[in-house]
């Protein structure tokens, strides 16, 4: 979106090259003078959605060409997104987005305070519009920044902060009551309660994509099929009317 490259053919006889540049409401200015062995100038730092005007001529002892003219506009930035992030959990936050027109794909980064650098957190396919973010820790913020890529340009960042939920004390009690094993699998996983749970179970991967879903009455022990999930990082969800938390699940 901020860099043209010109190309011009090389002429006989010729021992060097002008390069001029104007923009709208402006005069030519000279950007460069080039060797009549170079046929090609990659001009940086440009605005966006803007029609700029260039021209070559050729140099050679005591002649020169007529001024060779093009023009072309820069592309246009993309709109930012607009995020929206909400704890899912005492140690999951759900970051949504709109969608954007022109979009090959979202780079997500996150950072742990205001001090820290951003780091890549995922790239997502244009057709996402969510990302979840798990485990984290309880009561705590967290900093994220979107940013929307397309052909040859891009959108400005969007940025937003995002909290997790405090683990109430009936959360607390459940949580600490409900065991899954083996954890990693790849084949099958039982989840085991200490007390009778009544809810939903579910099983989503960090794109937000819920996998497995079922409702239990009064159960003690459930087990979970893997077979034909991919591998990677889960979180299984225990929804109840007591509260709702999560637990990391990796899948090898």
């Amino acid at each position: 979106y901020n860099s043209l490259q010109v190309n011009w053919s090389a002429v006989p006889l010729s021992s060097s090259f002008i390069l001029e540049r104007k923009s709208p409401n402006q005069e030519y200015k000279v950007v460069g003078t080039f060797e009549s062995t170079v046929s090609s100038f990659t001009d940086k730092d440009l605005v966006p959605n803007v029609l700029y005007t260039y021209r070559v001529k050729a140099v050679g002892g005591s002649t020169e060409s007529l001024w060779a003219t093009v023009e072309i506009i820069t592309p246009s930035l993309l709109l930012a997104p607009e995020l929206t992030i909400v704890p899912t959990s005492f140690d999951a936050l759900k970051i949504t987005w709109k969608t954007i027109p022109n979009v090959t794909q979202y780079i997500l980064e996150r950072r742990n305070n205001e001090t820290e650098n951003y780091v890549e957190l995922a790239k997502l396919d244009a057709s996402k519009t969510e990302y979840s973010d798990t485990p984290l820790k309880d009561k705590t913020s967290y900093f994220y920044r979107l940013k929307a890529y397309g052909d040859k340009t891009e959108s400005e960042f969007a940025t937003a902060k995002g909290t997790t939920a405090t683990i109430l004390g009936k959360e607390q009690e459940i949580f600490g009551g409900v065991v899954i094993f083996p954890n990693p699998s790849h084949t099958q996983i039982t989840i085991r309660f200490l007390q009778p749970f009544t809810g939903k179970i579910s099983v989503v991967d960090l794109r937000g994509v819920e996998v497995f879903a079922e409702n239990i009455l009064r159960s003690t022990e459930i087990p979970i099929q893997l077979m034909g999930y991919k591998s990677g990082t889960y979180v299984v969800y225990f929804r109840s009317e007591m509260g709702e938390f999560g637990k990391k699940l990796v899948i090898d």
